[in-house]
């Protein structure tokens, strides 16, 4: 049975980090444009499913770009490092943010979750942390 290589997790977690504030980035400027311009035209949950498609995509090629350039190996475990990693960040984040701008407490943004446009974003979140495992696959 061989060692865990730590250098290669090192690196699976930078990778991961780097991931998600690229993402972060896009999705802070999307989401300020969607409540600013979107919300009020169409309402949240519309909002949120034009948001969507922008997001996957953009979360498919930051991490084509992220696990190329860091030389992230091609293997379950380094994968799932670097998007546990971006998954756990963009949770945290995401949380820090809504108790600062909103007020809310952790109940009112788990039960937020609930709501139809909650749960799109759920869906969102959830396929931005498998993103780098899919990519095992051959990438477009």
């Amino acid at each position: 049975m061989s060692q865990p290589d730590w250098a290669s997790a090192g690196l699976s977690a930078r990778a991961g980090a780097i991931y998600f504030g690229l993402v972060f980035a896009v999705g802070f400027a999307l989401g300020t444009v969607r409540q600013l311009f979107v919300v009020p035209l169409t309402g949240e949950l519309t909002g949120v499913l034009i948001e969507s498609p922008i997001m996957v995509l953009a979360s498919y090629v930051i991490a084509v770009r992220v696990t190329a350039q860091m030389r992230v190996a091609a293997r379950l475990l380094p994968r799932l490092l670097m998007g546990a990693t971006a998954f756990g960040l963009l949770l945290a984040v995401e949380l820090a943010l809504s108790m600062l701008m909103s007020g809310w407490t952790l109940d009112q943004w788990l039960l937020n979750f609930a709501s139809a446009q909650g749960a799109v974003s759920l869906a969102i979140f959830a396929l931005f942390g498998v993103m780098p495992i899919l990519l095992l696959r051959k990438p477009l």
